[in-house]
């Protein structure tokens, strides 16, 4: 369990939706750190489905459950009608509030603006600092964590493989950490590339192995929907989506994983 998780346990005593807060903020924030800023546009909307549920909690009504669906709106606006003496002013109306505006960021999103072609990163900036203003305020709430600390703990969140290369280029080919399959070294090799993509004919040519065995691989993970393939400048390219970015994660998370466990072997 992550330090982040262990708080919003202490605070929810609800070990599913800690985890699923903890877990929602955390590919919040490395897609944000990515600069996938659609990416992070549409985990802030589960965010904020996730985070009306606490609101519900917290205001003593049964959650919506986590595998069905909510109705974010009227969940808000019932929180908004409670009595003053009911429920705080912080969880009655200014942090609905909060969730609203960026929920409605999210679902309005290119449609929200005077002006046409909005930078997509000035709408993740504020969705990003929205949710994580969010997440400061509840793990306030009932925990003597200092507000420095929460900082602290929210600034350890950094992308994946900053610790470690599963992946390096040299002169056009791929050189990979491990055996892994065609489809890891397929996603591995997209996610470095991000968000640019890759050329096709560079993919079938930088990985090592029979070309029918890349090209079957591509279109397994374009049917699952991992990577997309698309037309520019004449040219046939490939990128990576955000169900490809989460195969990535665990692919470093294990890996960083074993590397912990080798290092701890050594020095015992």
């Amino acid at each position: 369990m992550s330090k982040l998780e262990d708080l919003l346990l202490k605070t929810l005593s609800d070990k599913p939706l800690a985890k699923s807060i903890s877990d929602c903020f955390f590919q919040l924030k490395v897609s944000y750190l990515r600069k996938d800023y659609e990416t992070c546009l549409e985990k802030s909307g589960k965010f904020c489905e996730l985070f009306t549920r606490v609101l519900q909690k917290l205001a003593g009504f049964s959650y919506t459950p986590l595998n069905e669906e909510i109705y974010v709106k009227r969940e808000l606006d019932r929180l908004k009608s409670l009595p003053k003496n009911q429920l705080e002013d912080t969880l009655r109306i200014t942090i609905p509030t909060v969730v609203e505006c960026i929920y409605v960021l999210r679902n309005k999103r290119g449609g929200g603006h005077f002006k046409k072609g909005f930078p997509r990163k000035h709408d993740a900036d504020l969705a990003f600092e929205g949710c994580s203003w969010l997440l400061r305020e509840l793990l306030m709430l009932e925990n003597s964590t200092d507000i420095e600390d929460i900082e602290t703990l929210l600034n350890q969140i950094k992308i994946p493989n900053s610790k470690l290369n599963l992946v390096e280029e040299y002169d056009g080919k791929f050189v990979f950490a491990s055996n892994f399959t065609f489809k890891e070294k397929i996603l591995l090799v997209l996610s470095e590339l991000y968000p640019e993509g890759a050329e096709l004919k560079n993919l079938l040519s930088g990985i090592k192995g029979k070309e029918s065995s890349i090209r079957s691989a591509i279109h397994k993970l374009e049917k699952d929907d991992l990577i997309v393939k698309f037309r520019k400048g004449g040219k046939t390219k490939i990128k990576i989506t955000s169900k490809g970015h989460n195969i990535v994660q665990k692919l470093y998370e294990t890996k960083l994983k074993d590397k912990r466990d080798l290092m701890i072997h050594h020095l015992s």
